[in-house]
């Protein structure tokens, strides 16, 4: 599946998915993305989210060059434990920086649990008003920030790792962060 542009009714992901251009999921929307459970034998499969490396054929948010998710409505990413969602570069080898990230603007809101965020020079930024949480999930091989948080009202934070090894990978700049609960690993 190939995807980019506005999400403007609400939409699931449950396969393997390109992302080639900007997505913006617009007020009142929800995207989720989860595993896809298969009726015959309750097969479970993994779901990754593949980003365009260094290429935008979208151009919706601040960088014309690298994919971006932007969040006006609401994202719900719902992996479970010991089968993340993965969000990551088209890139085989995968580099810091080879697409934007996450970014929930003003009003928007989100809950991530149990994904796997790499390659990204943001990671998860979040700027928004809304209710957000962001839970037993996996930065790696971010360039800037894995989590960044301002100007946010209401955002939980638990159970997460950087495989980083790098303390300053998370950063908090406003009230409103109801619990923070970051780990560091190599």
């Amino acid at each position: 599946k190939i995807r980019r542009g506005d999400i403007t009714s609400n939409e699931v992901i449950d396969e393997h998915t390109y992302i080639t251009g900007d997505l913006r999921i617009a007020s009142g929307t929800t995207l989720t993305i989860q595993r896809k459970i298969y009726d015959v034998d309750k097969f479970i499969s993994s779901t990754v989210v593949i980003f365009s490396a260094l290429s935008d054929s979208g151009n919706l948010g601040s960088d014309p060059g690298k994919v971006e998710i932007l969040v006006d409505g609401t994202l719900s990413i719902q992996g479970q434990n010991g089968s993340k969602i993965s969000l990551r570069s088209s890139n085989d080898s995968g580099s810091e920086g080879d697409w934007w990230g996450v970014y929930l603007r003003t009003g928007a809101s989100a809950s991530i649990s149990f994904a796997d965020v790499r390659h990204t020079d943001w990671g998860v930024t979040i700027l928004s008003s809304g209710s957000t949480s962001v839970t037993n999930s996996t930065f790696a091989n971010n360039a800037l920030w894995d989590l960044k948080i301002g100007n946010a009202s209401t955002t939980t934070v638990s159970g997460n790792s950087s495989r980083h090894g790098l303390s300053n990978r998370w950063t908090t700049r406003e009230t409103g962060v109801v619990s923070c609960d970051l780990t560091s690993a190599n």
